[in-house]
């Protein structure tokens, strides 16, 4: 799976739905590396293809990571998104954001598309357990099969969105024990 490091300020946008491209300059270098994972023929055109791809806050293999499914195009990107003016790029558009580790732990996982509803009830249930109040939303959740034999949540988009905040807590948690900053 192809793993491309991005900076703070985009990985919170990517995992709060604002941002719904990545963007990479047109180099040799992405050239290779979009070929081998299928998203460029030998030829350097799109091949319009759904691949799977890891967006990593930094480069430990520790940091956090998004798991998303983006198609490539060619184009110039939208500057609030961090494009240059005038400038092509490779244009990674995300169509769906699926999982999300830190630590090489899981901790959510969408079985659905990426989209945004409106129901965030059960995504407070969702971030309770989470907590570790898991009695009472555990068994919420497993009345509705949602409960994987390993012990994970399935997670739709919406609830994604409250765990998300709840993500920024539990870094700041962790930067403030370990000392570090997450950039």
């Amino acid at each position: 799976m192809l793993v491309l490091p991005i900076k703070k300020k985009w990985f919170d946008l990517i995992l709060h739905r604002i941002k719904k491209e990545e963007y990479r300059e047109i180099k040799p270098y992405y050239t290779k590396r979009f070929q081998n994972a299928g998203l460029l023929d030998a030829d350097g055109m799109t091949t319009n293809q759904e691949v799977d791809i890891a967006l990593r806050n930094g480069y430990s293999a520790n940091d956090p990571m998004l798991h998303v499914r983006v198609v490539m195009k060619r184009g110039y990107g939208v500057e609030e998104w961090g494009a240059e003016s005038g400038v092509e790029y490779y244009c990674l558009e995300i169509v769906r954001v699926y999982k999300l580790t830190v630590n090489g732990q899981i901790l959510w996982q969408s079985s659905r598309p990426y989209r945004l509803c409106g129901e965030m009830d059960r995504a407070e249930r969702a971030a309770k357990i989470l907590r570790g109040k898991r009695k009472r939303a555990l068994g919420a959740l497993e009345d509705q099969n949602r409960v994987t034999k390993d012990g994970l949540v399935m997670l739709r988009d919406d609830e994604a969105l409250t765990l998300s905040k709840w993500l920024k807590e539990l870094l700041k948690e962790r930067e403030v024990r370990d000392g570090e900053r997450w950039e």
